[in-house]
């Protein structure tokens, strides 16, 4: 029996140890079958530099290659378990405590955080969910938006009170896999009020870098495209407004690029194409319009 308090445990190490081939001798073997129970409080499991997972209370019990673990943080809460190297780890309700200490280089205020993941140590793939969060800080954002307030063309993408205000976020979710010291993301969806974003790309927090696409969208084009005309004629059948963002280089402090250029040349023309075609479409069929 090991009881914890005001401490943390090591997670990469404890993992290998567990992954270790024990061997006893006759005389160890029936030490060898007993059951290690934890009881821990206010404790808190070491992932990686500036990244840790918070616990009011953690209890667990590893026999015979079998682990099971129970974490509770606030009103947040997350069970584990572990057979023949393979975990399964689902967790709900957690705050925005929580998500600082475990996402580095951000800041939240208020919402609350569910995932789930399965796998091995080193080669797992799960989900995340955030809810109802405000957005105050987080380096990859703040690198995006500071690119846009450099490109008039993307003005509609900017947030002038992010700094003040943070980003409001009604969700935002992802879908992961682990491998090699890199997450692989696949699915990536953050839903704003103000600006919603989606993306994939690759993160390897043991080199710090990055490599993705980013594709901002915004509501401008609906809200205006309830006008008609002006609707049809600056933004077409299509009413939503987007851009897409390569992002690369390191994690604390990623490069972003666009293919704006392109944007810029091609905007003007098709809003003069539109302004001569608008009086002739009530004469066209529903297929010549699209």
């Amino acid at each position: 029996n090991i009881r914890a308090k005001n401490m943390g445990i090591n997670i990469p190490e404890l993992a290998k140890w567990l992954d270790i081939p024990h061997t006893h001798d006759d005389s160890n073997k029936s030490s060898a079958d007993k059951t290690i129970n934890l009881i821990g409080s206010n404790v808190y499991l070491y992932l990686m530099k500036n990244r840790k997972i918070m616990a009011d209370t953690l209890t667990a019990s590893l026999g015979q290659g079998h682990l099971e673990a129970r974490l509770a943080y606030d009103k947040g809460s997350a069970d584990l378990l572990m057979k023949d190297g393979l975990y399964y780890v689902e967790g709900s309700r957690f705050n925005d405590i929580f998500m600082e200490h475990l996402f580095a280089l951000s800041d939240f205020n208020g919402g609350e955080m569910s995932f789930k993941l399965s796998g091995k140590v080193d080669n797992f793939e799960g989900i995340m969910r955030i809810e109802n969060t405000t957005l105050k800080e987080y380096k990859i954002l703040n690198n995006v938006l500071s690119f846009i307030n450099t490109i008039p063309a993307l003005a509609t993408f900017s947030l002038p009170n992010y700094n003040s205000k943070g980003l409001p976020l009604k969700e935002a979710y992802s879908h992961y896999t682990f491998k090699n010291h890199q997450f692989i993301v696949d699915n990536f969806t953050l839903d704003s009020p103000e600006l919603k974003m989606v993306g994939e790309g690759k993160v390897n927090y043991k080199e710090d870098s990055v490599q993705g696409t980013l594709t901002l969208k915004s509501d401008l084009g609906s809200q205006l495209g309830r006008i008609p005309m002006v609707g049809y004629i600056l933004f077409g059948n299509d009413r939503s407004i987007s851009t897409t963002l390569n992002i690369k280089g390191k994690l604390s402090d990623p490069v972003v690029e666009t293919s704006v250029v392109r944007e810029i040349i091609t905007a003007p023309f098709n809003i003069l194409k539109r302004t001569i075609t608008y009086p002739f479409l009530w004469m066209m069929d529903d297929e010549k319009k699209k």
